[in-house]
């Protein structure tokens, strides 16, 4: 079961950082505004009490670190996995939403490969310095395309000896007018190519 981290919307976040997300606002805004320590341990209390109920059901759960949220960087994931101590409570590694938040194939590499879900193999383009990460602008390019040295991010997560799954995503607008057979057979073969 995935667990986003939030507001999972990243208009919310563009409106707060611009002033003009109102107080009567109805969407759901998180822990925007917060201190990180009262972001870190409030969501840490939501994650154990989601992997406790998810337990009940004998279900996992992995955390996703959205880029534009509060709780983005593996850092923080990794703080908060570790304070609540969960053993169905794990990380999904995505490449896009680390790599925008400065998270690095070194602190990946660190990672104990029991903490790891899943990974997502993910490009993207840079992000202009002050902007929220946005996905429908930063990752529209074909896997590969980008900016992201996906093999260093791949040789990281395989440092750890993680072997469980690798899932292609793809935010490309041109690959949703193409047959579909074609984009996920190139995505299948791109992914072989990078995790041999």
């Amino acid at each position: 079961m995935q667990m986003c981290t939030g507001p999972v919307d990243v208009t919310v976040v563009q409106d707060f950082r611009a002033g003009r997300l109102a107080d009567d606002d109805p969407r759901f805004r998180g822990l925007l505004g917060r201190p990180e320590a009262e972001v870190i341990e409030e969501t840490a209390k939501n994650v154990a009490l989601a992997a406790d109920i998810a337990a009940d059901h004998g279900l996992d759960l992995f955390l996703e670190p959205l880029g534009w949220a509060p709780v983005c960087h593996v850092n923080q994931a990794l703080d908060i996995l570790e304070r609540i101590n969960r053993p169905n409570a794990k990380i999904v590694v995505d490449f896009w939403h680390f790599w925008v938040t400065g998270s690095t194939p070194e602190e990946v590499a660190k990672l104990d490969k029991d903490l790891i879900s899943a990974v997502h193999v993910c490009d993207g383009v840079p992000v202009p310095a002050g902007e929220v990460p946005d996905q429908n602008v930063s990752r529209n390019v074909w896997t590969g395309g980008g900016s992201i040295p996906l093999q260093e991010w791949v040789d990281a997560v395989k440092a750890t000896g993680y072997d469980g799954w690798y899932c292609s995503e793809i935010f490309h607008d041109h690959s949703a007018e193409l047959d579909f057979h074609l984009v996920a057979q190139t995505l299948l073969n791109e992914m072989r190519i990078l995790t041999a």
